[in-house]
């Protein structure tokens, strides 16, 4: 489907046309261990780049906890970033996608992980400008990437140490080691 110049996903994009399967269904398109491969139909870079990352190696390994792309961007109104009414536009994405995860004891137990990320986030500078209402600071995926996360102890992490002045350097030209 074209809208102007642009493709648009429909309805048969995502759930098929004869071979329509309900979403419990192993089977479907649309069930959610697929979501990758059916997202990555159109947006094969993502999906490679998701694949690879600590989420995505998750959900090849079964775990269903692990977000998938309509766990952040939503099903069936899915808005580009920098559209304000989405969810992962820069104000609300670390509040409204980020922050269901990693601020929850209960996942946070389960995996090991700290449940304190998104408090501590929040509170930082750039936390209280996004707060304050600014569209121009970072938010979680500024640092972190919107789908190659990884754990900061992995080399190719953004937030590796060795890469911290890369990363940093992205919104804040010449920082060095010393400012990240």
């Amino acid at each position: 489907l074209l809208k102007g110049n642009a493709k648009v996903a429909n309805c048969v994009s995502c759930h098929g046309s004869h071979d329509l399967q309900k979403g419990s269904d192993p089977n479907s398109f649309v069930n959610r261990a697929n979501i990758p491969t059916t997202c990555g139909k159109c947006h094969a870079e993502i999906t490679k780049t998701y694949g690879q990352s600590v989420h995505g190696v998750a959900v090849l390994k079964g775990n269903s906890d692990s977000p998938v792309c309509t766990t952040c961007h939503g099903e069936h109104t899915i808005l580009g970033p920098s559209d304000p009414r989405s969810r992962v536009a820069s104000s609300p994405v670390s509040s409204q996608v980020c922050s269901r995860c990693h601020s929850s004891v209960l996942l946070s137990a389960k995996y090991g992980i700290r449940s304190d990320r998104f408090r501590t986030a929040t509170d930082s500078y750039h936390g209280l400008a996004i707060r304050g209402g600014s569209l121009a600071v970072a938010n979680c995926a500024s640092c972190h990437s919107g789908h190659n996360i990884k754990p900061a102890s992995e080399p190719t992490s953004n937030v590796y140490k060795a890469n911290l002045a890369v990363t940093c350097g992205r919104c804040h030209p010449g920082a060095n080691q010393r400012f990240a």
